[in-house]
């Protein structure tokens, strides 16, 4: 509605000023208008109606000495115009909203990237904290374990040569088993870095 009373007023004014002053490019701006917020059809029958009110308001002024053929011909161009104008607006419209739904899709696949991304990304953190807790419970259940074991043993064999009158002997046994119990701390002291004890407050049973 408002892009016909647009086209009623420019063709008021061409019949104003007596045709003296074409005003034929200022109709592209609601043929434009048309093909651009509503459609292209719109657009060109609306450059029909544009042409039919030239022809009725305009035309009738210049009529006197003017040959038919001369107004058919400007009426034909016209009509050409406001065709090439809406199919230009049309498809440029086209485009856009083409560029922005491949801009939207584009969107929505790096987000789901990202999403994959970030998912892979805890799964590999999760992976490496449990890999890491595995290796200090082995450290603390096995290796330690083992380590205890000997130092034991070296503390019992420590005692044996004591008891046989073996005094030097004894105390390089003791030696070997210090030796061994500074291994089991630093163990030890790796394995609660890579396992630390998380205390909870049902945690204590």
């Amino acid at each position: 509605v408002y892009c016909f009373i647009f086209a009623l007023i420019l063709a008021a004014v061409e019949r104003s000023v007596q045709a003296r002053i074409s005003l034929t490019a200022l109709y592209g701006i609601p043929l434009s208008v048309l093909a651009w917020f509503v459609d292209v059809p719109s657009a060109l029958i609306f450059s029909v109606l544009c042409v039919l009110l030239w022809a009725v308001l305009v035309i009738p002024q210049d009529w006197q000495g003017s040959d038919f053929a001369i107004m058919f011909c400007i009426a034909l161009l016209r009509f050409i115009y406001f065709w090439f104008v809406s199919l230009l607006v049309g498809r440029l419209s086209l485009l856009q909203h083409h560029l922005e739904s491949l801009v939207e899709i584009r969107a929505q696949e790096l987000a789901s990237e990202t999403a994959e991304r970030r998912r892979l990304e805890q799964e590999m953190l999760e992976i490496s904290e449990w890999e890491r807790r595995r290796i200090g419970q082995d450290l603390h259940d096995g290796l330690c374990q083992l380590l205890t074991g000997a130092a034991l043993s070296g503390n019992t064999n420590a005692r044996k040569l004591s008891s046989m009158g073996l005094d030097d002997e004894a105390r390089d046994v003791l030696k070997s088993v210090a030796v061994i119990e500074d291994a089991i701390s630093l163990a030890r002291s790796i394995a609660n870095g890579l396992d630390p004890l998380e205390m909870q407050g049902n945690g204590l049973m």
